[in-house]
This record gives structure tokens, C-alpha cells and sequence, in this order.
């Protein structure tokens, strides 16, 4: 059985990852539009790298 710290470690985790899927999904869909100015999958990768860590140190 988990205990109370557990289980809200785990909702925080969550939570995180939810905003984290959120924000990667809008740059994802937003790099797509943004047909004209061509990026480079390297670069989506970076920022999405870049992204994860600014949520993982929190």
C-alpha cells in the first residue's frame, strides 16, 4: 500500500508530466505549421530537451 507522501509525490509527478506533454504538443503542432521557416528535427529535439529540463528541475 502507499502511503500519503507516496501518493502526492506521484500526483506532482503527473501533474508535471501533464504540462510537460501539453507544452511539448503545442511546439510540436506549432513547428509543423511553421512551414516557412524550416527546422530541422535536430532543433526541435533541442528545444524540446531544453524544455525538459527547465520541468525537471522544478
Amino acid at each position: 500500500m502507499y502511503n500519503a507522501e507516496m501518493l502526492e509525490k506521484m500526483v506532482q509527478s503527473i501533474r508535471k508530466n501533464a504540462i510537460f506533454g501539453t507544452f511539448f504538443r503545442f511546439f510540436w503542432i506549432f513547428g509543423h505549421f511553421k512551414k516557412s521557416k524550416k527546422t530541422s528535427i535536430w532543433t526541435e529535439k533541442k528545444r524540446a530537451s531544453a524544455l525538459f529540463s527547465v520541468f525537471s528541475k522544478k
